[in-house]
Order: structure tokens, then C-alpha cells, then sequence
């Protein structure tokens, strides 16, 4: 990504620069013009296919919601309570006994 900078930089360096002939690619309007419509179609063609998949699913699924109740509602999660506690259980030791044992 160029800033105003970048591209005020690199005009200065086309300036001050000797143009090489191996540097220059000659294409004339027709093709110019074939090319960036054969960009235009590739881009719409990936924008018709991807259009919808792009959104975050947890955009749809709090979209109808105003920021001030986030958090305030339960997710249905497939995920259930206790699964999560059983997984935040297998770490219960205290990190200093586990200093003191190896020391």
C-alpha cells in the first residue's frame, strides 16, 4: 500500500531517472483497453462468486443487535458449559509448585 509519500518519491525517482528501452513495454490502445477489460470481467466474476461469503458470520449474527447488548445475550454455541469448565479444569495446578518441583 502506497501513501502520498510513496508516490511523491517515486515520481521523483522517474525524474531524475534515465528511461531504459529494455524498462518500456509499448502496447497500443487496443491492447490496453483488451486488457482491462479482461480485468474488469475477472473482477466481477470474483466478486459475484465470493459477494456474500466475505461477510463474518458473526456479523450476521449479531447485526440485529445494538452494541450496547453485547455480551447481555447467551450465544447458542455448540460448545457446551461444561466442556468449557472441564477444559479450564485440566489447569487448576499452581504455577509456583510447578517451579518448586523442578527446582
Amino acid at each position: 500500500m502506497q501513501d502520498m509519500i510513496d508516490k511523491r518519491n517515486f515520481k521523483e525517482k522517474c525524474a531524475r531517472s534515465i528511461v531504459k528501452g529494455y524498462n518500456v513495454h509499448y502496447m497500443t490502445p487496443e491492447e490496453a483497453a483488451a486488457l482491462q477489460a479482461a480485468k474488469d470481467v475477472q473482477k466481477a466474476a470474483h466478486e459475484a462468486d465470493t459477494g456474500k461469503e466475505m461477510v463474518f458470520k458473526a456479523d450476521e449474527r449479531f447485526a440485529d443487535q445494538p452494541s450496547s447488548t453485547y455480551g447481555t445475550t447467551e450465544v447458542k454455541d455448540p460448545v457446551t458449559k461444561e466442556q468449557i469448565e472441564q477444559i479450564l479444569g485440566e489447569r487448576k495446578n499452581n504455577p509456583f509448585e510447578t517451579l518448586q518441583g523442578k527446582v
